[in-house]
């Protein structure tokens, strides 16, 4: 379920047990329930096929709009045991029932951390085709690229993340990188480069990337992951391009909070040690 980052997270946990548990299945059926971003992405994007289940010999049998069909998912949700948390951090020993549903996010890397090098396999993105993109993977690689990732649109009244990557935040970001990196270039993502333009006080060089919409959307993270450093907004989106940089000596710059403090979620393990915190103004 969610957008791609959420996805990948998910998929992360199937990859990482799918030696240990003989029968074990994701369910995609979400995605022909809710319209959300792009859909489901993994084989679009990854080729992924996964073992998919739908919780369904049902739909072979009767439409998923059906009352019958409603009744039936419920009963089997009722019959297994639904391992189901809204918590993002790190939970120990949940393969411990014969037979489960896993619902959520599962966002942390030590849920596969041992398989860290298949993952990084999994999620190898196609080559681009966009001669705009061609021309930044050049330049991503001959500077001190530093992605910028703003999240607006969709979170601005959102109560769980809405307000916690504010321009304060990434302003003691972009000053703690410029004392760090030599001749750093920043490169800005968002779903309001607008804002940022008119917000981020940057180099005059800086670029602001507009051009990846729709279903090529994820060249976004694809180019993330080619900067030398990353500065991420509490999206699972940008987590991903700053994990999938493969630069030894990155500096990754993340928001102290993930959620608001209202939604009293845990979510300490989101963040890999190596990875710094920087706190914003509404938090002190």
């Amino acid at each position: 379920m969610g957008g791609l980052g959420n996805q990948m997270f998910q998929y992360a946990l199937y990859r990482a047990n799918k030696k240990k548990i003989k029968n074990l299945y994701v369910d995609v059926s979400f995605f022909t329930r809710v319209k959300c971003h792009n859909g489901y992405e993994l084989n679009k994007i990854f080729s992924l096929n996964p073992r998919k289940n739908n919780i369904n010999i049902l739909k072979n049998i009767v439409s998923s709009q059906t009352l019958i069909y409603k009744q039936l998912r419920k009963l089997l949700y009722k019959t297994s045991f639904l391992f189901s948390t809204d918590e993002l951090g790190y939970i120990e020993n949940i393969l411990n029932k014969a037979y489960v549903i896993f619902k959520g996010s599962w966002e942390s890397e030590k849920y596969f951390i041992e398989i860290q090098d298949e993952i990084r396999k999994d999620f190898v993105f196609p080559a681009f085709k966009n001669y705009k993109n061609i021309e930044l993977k050049n330049i991503l690689k001959i500077t001190n690229s530093i992605s910028i990732h703003v999240r607006r649109g969709d979170y601005l009244c959102n109560r769980f993340f809405g307000g916690l990557t504010s321009l304060e935040y990434y302003k003691k970001c972009i000053l703690y990188i410029q004392e760090k990196v030599q001749n750093p270039k920043f490169i800005i993502f968002s779903n309001d480069i607008c804002w940022c333009k008119n917000n981020l006080e940057l180099e005059k060089d800086s670029i602001f990337v507009d051009w990846n919409i729709k279903e090529e959307s994820f060249r976004d993270m694809q180019l993330m992951s080619l900067c030398k450093h990353n500065i991420i907004a509490n999206s699972s989106f940008s987590w991903w391009g700053a994990w999938l940089n493969d630069n030894s000596n990155k500096i990754v710059l993340a928001p102290q909070r993930w959620f608001n403090k209202e939604c009293n979620f845990y979510y300490d393990d989101i963040i890999p040690e190596t990875w710094i915190k920087i706190d914003d103004k509404n938090n002190k």
